[in-house]
């Protein structure tokens, strides 16, 4: 319809486009728009509207249930990057391990003490979107997340431990500093990897810059590893891909050891 493509134009997600079809249809009805001679304007529009929500209908309730926690997360950029990565967890995450990487992207650059943050917000808006008369998806589905985030609680230690490794690499070594998200985020998913060999976990000291000192990449595979050890078992696809994932990188630190001593 045209005030579809009208609002299409303007810009925007599938909620920004019903909300304003929903305001434009206000204002005609309002008779704030100019006469609209038997409703026929407003009809138009609010049948857009109604067209839109039937095509987007999860996504867009899945922001409109939880507005009022997400407008509680921070700034506009991190309410927006919130209600991203909620969109993504009841809407796309098929495992623990997902989850908990949609909730790292969400805090960006920050503490343990935000990731614990981010989690609480995610738990409020899971009970919003559960006492939502209609809500995003199914209840069921919704409720099986939130047993899931209290699996993630250990998540800020770990993102502390990455922030305490980067403070020590840069003191010991004068490595350029790195965001512990990051780190974090890469350590979740080589948990969620079936086989994971010594080099792929050495390789992570070459992406944040570890490698130029044998000392530093020592310190840390190390501190990578116990890292490692402090992720949730579910976050892992097996206990034995858990426990052969420790000592791939068990081996990496032995490794890095003797090219130390080596050189």
């Amino acid at each position: 319809s045209f005030a579809r493509q009208l609002v299409k134009e303007q810009g925007g997600d599938a909620t920004t486009q019903y909300l304003c079809l929903l305001e434009v249809g206000e204002l005609i009805s309002g008779g704030q728009a100019g006469a609209d001679p038997g409703g026929v304007a407003a009809d138009m529009v609010r049948e857009a509207a109604a067209q839109l929500l039937a095509e987007d209908s999860e996504f867009i309730r899945a922001d409109i249930n939880t507005f009022d926690v997400s407008a509680h997360v921070g700034d506009a950029q991190a309410a927006a990057a919130f209600r991203s990565a909620y969109r993504d967890v009841v809407l796309a995450s098929d495992s623990l391990n997902a989850t908990l990487q949609y909730l790292l992207r969400a805090m960006g650059e920050g503490a343990g003490t935000d990731f614990d943050k981010v989690l609480e917000s995610t738990k409020a808006a899971l009970g919003a979107d559960l006492a939502a008369a209609r809500p995003s998806t199914d209840r069921v589905r919704l409720q099986h997340l939130v047993t899931d985030l209290y699996h993630l609680k250990v998540i800020s230690t770990v993102v502390d431990q990455c922030t305490k490794l980067g403070q020590t690499l840069r003191t010991r070594h004068g490595m350029a500093p790195f965001k512990a998200t990051e780190l974090a985020s890469d350590l979740v998913s080589l948990s969620n990897e079936r086989w994971v060999d010594a080099s792929r976990v050495g390789r992570l000291a070459d992406r944040f810059g570890a490698a130029r000192l044998p000392s530093a990449k020592v310190d840390f595979l190390t501190g990578a590893r116990d890292s490692l050890r402090q992720l949730p078992p579910l976050v892992f696809s097996s206990p034995e891909s858990r426990q052969s994932l420790l000592d791939a990188a068990q081996t990496a630190i032995d490794d890095a050891i003797g090219a130390e001593e080596g050189g």
